[in-house]
């Protein structure tokens, strides 16, 4: 991301995931832990000013300032209740259009995915996205500039069957996808 920032200045991001990812040090005791890179972002001024759109968010926050620190950045959040009443097609639609001809980074961590879908990940937390949802949410992008991508937290160690390691590779195909569609 900021590779990305770099070249393209302040970037839209679609941070796809359970959790926040805001967490400071004194969750884990240090400053950069996995549950960190948005925070990080953020506070770099890697983000673009209410260009952060998080999906999939139903985890518990480890303190109360991870909410705040996304609420003062001017950050969308999309909870399951909202993405499930709402549907999937309207709420990308919505980023989809808000994003509009800015840079774009997608940042994927699979536990944003049910662990019935997913379930090689080293923190599952139930009641996510499937795998229809997700690939419906990268393919919902089309048409926006994609500058880069990430797809985190597979751990093969835990992959029943290797769906996980499949699901994964498929998404960062969606990916490549998106950026040659951007690059025509």
């Amino acid at each position: 991301m900021r590779a990305a920032a770099a070249v393209h200045g302040p970037l839209a991001v679609l941070h796809v995931d359970a959790h926040l990812d805001t967490s400071g040090p004194e969750v884990w005791g240090e400053p950069f832990h996995h549950g960190a890179p948005l925070r990080h972002a953020l506070t770099e001024g890697l983000v673009a000013p209410g260009q952060l759109f998080q999906v999939g968010l139903r985890a518990s926050w480890g303190h109360p300032e991870e909410g705040a620190l996304v609420t003062a950045h001017g950050a969308h959040g999309y909870p399951m209740p909202v993405l499930e009443s709402r549907g999937i097609a309207a709420v990308t639609c919505e980023i989809r259009e808000a994003i509009g001809g800015r840079p774009l980074y997608v940042t994927f961590d699979v536990d944003a995915i049910d662990p019935a879908f997913a379930p090689g990940t080293g923190t599952p937390v139930p009641a996510g996205l499937t795998s229809r949802e997700a690939l419906h949410l990268l393919r919902g992008m089309a048409g926006a500039r994609l500058v880069g991508m990430d797809l985190v937290e597979v751990s093969p160690a835990l992959d029943h069957a290797d769906l996980t390691c499949h699901l994964g590779a498929w998404l960062l195909y969606e990916g490549l996808a998106l950026a040659a569609l951007a690059a025509r």
